[in-house]
């Protein structure tokens, strides 16, 4: 059997420093984390149910980018 490590780089943007309010941080939630779209999540939630659905797993890596 053939072993494969999965790794997912994602950023969580650096928008998050622009704005004191919940409201930047839900905005940059969706957009760096669950990446909605108007077919809904494609991001880290969506990918966890699928690896979970087929018995797999993977490493996140999520950069904060705070430069």
């Amino acid at each position: 059997m053939l072993r494969v490590f999965i790794t997912i780089d994602t950023e969580y943007s650096s928008g998050l420093f622009n704005g004191p309010g919940a409201a930047d941080r839900a905005e940059n939630y969706a957009r760096s984390i669950a990446c909605m779209t108007p077919d809904g999540p494609t991001g880290i939630p969506h990918k966890l149910e699928l690896l979970q659905a087929h018995g797999q797993r993977a490493v996140f890596f999520v950069d904060p980018m705070p430069a």
